[in-house]
């Protein structure tokens, strides 16, 4: 009998659990690595094939389809070739759709997330390489074009490999290190070039060190002119043509204008993202180096040499401002280049500077408070990027013109170059003719008239014969229109289509009978139409074809509307009467249009002969009477049918006017009688001012009921510099809506306004707030390091030993309450989430698929109030049993009973407070549009925890006098659960119990959070101080009544 290897068995076990707890330690060990690079990765593939590829993309493409000779061959300024043989290869494999053609930038974005984390903790330590990993995961500059068929990520992602094996080079030289570094420089070059500039700074960087540390540098001057002069012999095949590239440039001019400081300011806020904070504390980290000195400058990175900040730096400056310095002074002194994405390598620096900037804070909570205002202010980037289109529509176009285009309609392209990109990407019509226009209109030195003569004799040309032309404009350099005017000119009819980054404009010709034949003898035709339902018809008419008649042949009484000629009928009793003069012989093709039922309310019904329309050979009779065609459901439509009025709300905050665009069935007009005040006819549209509310914009209309509303919103923004235009389109679906008696149309923001124009590209708003926080650092950090006497004296008060006893004291229970109940446990403090999200699955499933309710945005709605009602949940039912838990700290001398409640209340306002960067994201998205008005959340968190707090003495208390609190407090708190709109919408219920919600406080502070987490306003301010003084009030009962009793806690325990 064979004895089993127990001991072996054992050893197995052992080696097992030993790699599984390495695992586990790794895991906690980085867990907040883990964290930001799984954040920044979903942020940059997010939404990646949603919108279309613009022009750039088009051009990555393009190039990306040749083959390799092609590729090598199609020497395009600004693009060496790398970036396009990798997405060559890559599009043979996965294709070339627009999420394909993105993904591989965004994973060269995700794949920066950790080099940079590892350069940070090299350079500065573990802290600040957490911190700029964050920054780059969370920057909307980083990424938007981490979402672009660009090899804008790519260079990112070598930029920071370079520097990282040049940082490694000057620790220790080693062979393997010294060949990457020159090949990833090379790859870099070859990627795009303003890799020169990364390079040209780590030369001066070596120059520095090289004259202060010379002898024990490790790259010495021999092995530094090896590597750059390898460097420079692989990149010289490409070298010779980016030079013939900078000459012809001289020689014919650029687009690209040249650069002001206006330029590098907006550069500075596109490595922000918006956040002037990080732009001071960047300067508050320059002058507190400056000030202090080199005495201050020390323990930093992990290697001896990265020891003295100085070199640190000096670095990082470098890697920040000479890609963005030296492109501005030779672009102003030699030949514009300097474009904000193309120094985006530049933004790293800056992220590592404010990384440690924060380290300089010596205050954890001023440190965290201001990277939560630096996170917040980049998720609201972020979120307006998500929430609206940001690139060209090139898809729409296309798919416009596939469904409106005709055969032989010629569509020309200004500039011509837009035809091969992304347009071609998308249409698929060979019907139709592609003309090229390139007009040097603002590259001249001087446009004479005669230029300006030869020019527009080309346009002629180009669409000689042509019945109808599509004007296609983008990145056009024609800024003062010439081209549409010049075909405004030579057409008689013009139609824009509205899309974000891409001009499409219709010019056609109206289709005239021979002006001969209409000259000649005429003859008068009697239409008559008996519908006694309506009360207004006309006659939409045209001959031989619906041509139209000269108009010369015309009546009076005839109008020409969108190509076809219109007479109002007469009505005599229940019949309507047109007459009209056409020649002998001739075709006529008609239709009726009822404008107004019997109750003279406007309507829009056609009578088209069931899709045929009518046709009669003039001439064979003098009169004609057609019975109405309409159904019986439309002729009882007709007769039953009033005026009703439709209000519409439209809520876009910022905005400081909205037009309404709009038209019926079908985006036709009605009467001018119908028309609300100050409405303007434009285009064949109805324009109607909005008026400004406390809830946004609103206008009532009249219209007939039932009828189909068809508008769209013209938003302006006024963002201090000037007045700008903005369409919201729907995502060009338009606005529709059938008109109902006493109903409300609530419309929130579509995804195709392009909301970055309504961010000011100025400091805005807030910048005495961000200089003022900077300033606060900055004097603090000095103030402590060279005159900590005056901080003792001005923070007496705050140095009381009772109240660090006090504060250590409620920090520790705190610790130990959240460490106790989550020990052991894998997922540990995730546990808190499961509740609310198993309860928004659950609500959201009942209220959205089974018994739907009419709310906007509600899994947000959910969500929002499922977070605050946890927090005060978990607070009220852990104080009923918290004096009893504690009965061995109570029974201590000298213990404080009364920091217990507040230790459950902040215990649980930790959770809320882990909860709230999900709620972010969760709004993030599901599209919604953060604003400044975010920042009144410390001030409502404020709030809910005095209101929970005061509660929360209250039901200690009455628990350790009343066993029974704990079971009623269940029974309360689940009725109050029901009648908090938590899940529902409190608006909905009549006025008759309106009252009660009122008086629920709860109510208050959930609409608080849902106005600036939802709807972008500010919180209502008597309301916050109705709450703030009922807090108070009820926190000065509850905590006289819980001293008063706690000297009987011992007796009672």
């Amino acid at each position: 009998m064979s004895i089993p290897n127990v001991v072996g068995a054992s050893e197995q076990n052992q080696a097992a659990s030993g790699w599984q707890s390495k695992i586990f330690t790794l895991l906690r060990a980085e867990i907040f690595f883990i964290v930001i690079l799984l954040l920044g990765t979903a942020l940059r593939f997010y939404g990646l094939g949603a919108e279309s590829l613009w022009v750039d993309e088009g051009t990555s493409i393009s190039v990306a389809r040749l083959s390799l000779p092609g590729i090598l061959a199609n020497r395009i300024f600004k693009n060496p070739p790398f970036y396009f043989i990798l997405l060559h290869y890559w599009v043979e494999i996965f294709g070339d759709s627009e999420l394909a053609l993105r993904f591989l930038s965004a994973l060269f974005g995700a794949l920066s997330l950790p080099v940079m984390f590892w350069l940070g903790r090299r350079l500065l330590g573990r802290q600040a390489g957490l911190l700029s990993a964050f920054l780059l995961a969370i920057s909307l500059f980083h990424i938007e074009f981490s979402q672009e068929a660009r090899a804008y990520s790519l260079m990112v992602l070598l930029v920071l490999l370079s520097m990282f094996l040049f940082v490694r080079l000057f620790e220790r030289f080693s062979r393997w290190t010294a060949v990457g570094y020159v090949l990833v420089n090379v790859v870099l070059l070859y990627t795009h070039f303003f890799g020169v500039f990364i390079v040209a700074a780590q030369n001066l960087f070596w120059l520095f060190m090289y004259w202060q540390r010379r002898p024990v540098l490790p790259l010495t001057w021999q092995r530094w002119v090896a590597l750059q002069a390898a460097t420079l012999l692989l990149f010289a095949p490409w070298l010779r043509y980016l030079l013939l590239e900078v000459q012809a440039m001289q020689a014919t001019g650029v687009w690209i204008p040249v650069p002001t400081v206006g330029t590098l300011w907006s550069t500075a806020l596109d490595y922000a993202s918006e956040s002037t904070l990080l732009l001071f504390l960047f300067a508050g980290l320059v002058l507190f180096v400056v000030v202090n000195g080199r005495s201050s400058l020390n323990q930093t990175g992990v290697h001896a040499i990265w020891q003295d900040r100085t070199a640190v730096y000096l670095l990082l400056l470098l890697w920040l401002i000479l890609p963005v310095i030296v492109p501005f002074v030779a672009s102003r002194l030699i030949v514009p280049f300097l474009i904000p994405r193309y120094t985006i390598a530049a933004s790293l620096g800056l992220y590592l500077l404010v990384a440690a900037a924060l380290g300089h804070i010596r205050w954890p909570s001023l440190r965290y408070g201001l990277l939560v205002l630096i996170a917040l202010t980049s998720l609201m980037g972020v979120s307006r990027y998500y929430a609206f289109v940001d690139k060209q529509q090139w898809r729409e176009v296309a798919a416009r013109l596939e469904d409106k285009g005709q055969a032989g309609d010629v569509i020309v392209f200004n500039p011509g170059g837009i035809r091969e990109n992304a347009f071609a990407y998308y249409f698929g019509r060979n019907d139709m003719r592609q003309v090229p226009l390139d007009l040097p209109f603002d590259l001249a030195t001087s446009y004479t008239d005669e230029e300006q003569y030869r020019d527009l004799g080309e346009i002629d040309k180009l669409v000689a014969d042509a019945n109808r032309v599509w004007l296609v404009q983008a990145n056009s350099n024609d800024t003062e229109g010439v081209v549409a005017q010049r075909l405004t000119a030579l057409y008689e009819t013009a139609e824009q289509f509205p899309l974000y980054g891409v001009e499409l404009s219709l010019f056609a010709n109206r289709p005239q009978m021979d002006a001969a034949v209409a000259a000649g003898p005429m003859v008068t035709q009697v239409i008559r139409y008996r519908l006694p339902e309506a009360a207004a018809v006309k006659l939409v008419w045209g001959v031989d074809g619906w041509q139209l008649l000269p108009p010369a042949s015309q009546r009076e009484e005839t109008a020409v509307i969108d190509n076809l000629m219109v007479t109002a009928m007469q009505k005599e009793g229940e019949t309507f009467v047109a007459e009209v003069q056409v020649p002998p012989e001739t075709a006529l093709d008609y239709v009726f249009q009822v404008t107004e039922g019997q109750q003279h309310a406007p309507v829009d019904l056609w009578d088209t002969q069931n899709g045929q329309d009518y046709q009669i050979l003039v001439g064979t009779n003098e009169s004609v009477i057609h019975e109405s065609g309409l159904s019986v459901d439309e002729r009882t439509y007709l007769a039953e049918t009033a005026v009703t009025t439709q209000e519409i709300r439209y809520r876009l905050p910022g905005a400081t006017a909205v037009n309404l665009v709009w038209g019926i069935n079908g985006w036709q007009s009605l009467p001018t009688q119908y028309w609300p005040p100050d409405t303007e006819l434009v285009d064949g549209l109805l324009y109607t001012p909005m008026s400004p509310g406390e809830d946004g914009f609103s206008v009532t209309v009249p219209v007939a009921q039932r009828t189909q509303l068809d508008y769209v919103f013209q938003t302006f923004v006024d963002n201090g510099a000037e007045r700008v235009e903005v369409w919201d389109t729907n995502q060009g679906a338009d606005y529709q809506v059938t008109a109902v008696e006493s109903e409300v149309v609530e419309i929130r923001p579509s995804l195709t306004i392009q909301m970055q124009q309504l961010v000011t590209r100025a400091p805005g708003w807030g910048w005495p707030l961000w200089l003022g926080l900077g300033l606060v650092v900055l004097s603090g950090g000095y103030l402590a390091a060279r005159q900590k006497q005056r901080w003792q004296i001005v923070g007496a008060f705050f140095s009381s030993r009772r109240w660090l006893y006090l504060r250590d004291l409620m920090r520790e229970l705190i610790s130990r309450d959240i460490k106790l109940r989550y020990k052991g446990s894998i997922l540990g403090i995730l546990w808190s989430l499961l509740n609310p999200f198993t309860q928004l699955l659950v609500f959201s499933f009942v209220f959205q698929a089974l018994l739907p309710l009419d709310i906007s945005n509600y899994p947000a709605y959910l969500f929002t109030g499922l977070l605050a009602w946890g927090w005060f949940n978990a607070s009220l039912t852990a104080s009923a049993t918290v004096i009893l838990e504690g009965r061995d700290l109570i029974r201590r001398p000298g213990f404080p009973p009364i920091v217990l409640p507040v230790v459950t209340v902040g215990s649980n306002l930790i959770h809320f407070l882990l909860s709230l960067p999900i709620l972010l994201l969760f709004l993030l998205f599901t599209n919604i549009v953060l604003t400044p008005n975010v920042f009144w959340l410390p001030v409502i968190i404020v709030l809910q925890f005095l209101f929970t707090l005061s509660l929360a003495y209250f039901v200690a208390t009455f628990h350790v006098m009343f066993r029974d609190t704990q079971h009623l407090l269940n029974v309360f708190l689940l009725l109050l659960f029901y009648l908090t709109p938590i899940f529902y919408d409190a608006g909905r219920f009549s006025e008759r119990i309106q009252w009660l919600f009122k008086l629920n406080p709860l109510l208050m502070l959930l609409d608080a959070y849902r106005a600036i987490f939802i709807n972008g306003q500010a919180p209502n301010f008597v309301t916050l101080l109705i709450l703030l003084s009922g807090s108070l009030g009820l926190l000065v009962v509850g905590y006289q009544l819980f001293l008063r009793t706690s000297y009987r806690f011992v007796e009672e325990l």
